[in-house]
């Protein structure tokens, strides 16, 4: 931990205490991505697939300050068409399914994701980010009702809900699912 930026955090901390009280918590959000090894069962060493099957989507979690409000993940996978959702109509999901190359975050595949967010909420509402360079502030689209805001890089990791446990969560959660199949 950078120590430094955690002291500048509290210091300004006035600042993001004054902006979330001009919100509602209920339109307070905060998303972060992660890596998901999906043929990853049982560790690092063994998988479903071979030892070195590194496949990997992208999934963007995001939820209301308040736990009320769970998103529906955004999964971004190397294939626009997958075998596996062959026959599959992708809008019926329970995910927001989108691909490119390299399965990551772009700042294409991030300005998609603002634009359908600012279609999704009805009310002025906050969302807070890490500095990943692939998230933009969004100025450019013209948000009706979406505000961005980000978290000081190198606290993330101590200040940040999805990075608190709800992403560990999530990939045991998952884990236990595909194991149960």
């Amino acid at each position: 931990m950078n120590q430094h930026a955690l002291i500048k955090w509290k210091a300004e901390g006035n600042f993001y205490k004054r902006l979330i009280a001009t919100f509602n918590l209920e339109n307070v959000y905060n998303a972060n991505e992660t890596g998901l090894f999906f043929r990853l069962v049982l560790g690092p060493n063994r998988t479903l697939a071979t030892r070195k099957d590194k496949e990997c989507v992208t999934v963007l979690l995001c939820c209301n300050a308040m736990g009320t409000k769970k998103l529906k993940p955004f999964v971004i996978s190397k294939f626009k068409n997958p075998r596996c959702f062959k026959n599959v109509n992708l809008a019926m999901l329970p995910v927001r399914y989108s691909n490119n190359i390299n399965a990551l975050m772009t700042m294409e595949k991030w300005n998609e994701w603002l634009k359908w967010l600012d279609n999704n909420v009805s009310e002025k509402s906050l969302l807070l980010v890490d500095n990943c360079p692939a998230h933009t502030d969004g100025f450019s689209l013209n948000l009706k009702n979406l505000c961005i805001e980000y978290i000081p890089p190198n606290i993330t990791l101590h200040i940040q809900p999805r990075d608190a446990g709800i992403i560990c969560n999530f990939k045991a959660h998952y884990r236990n699912l595909l194991v149960s199949k």
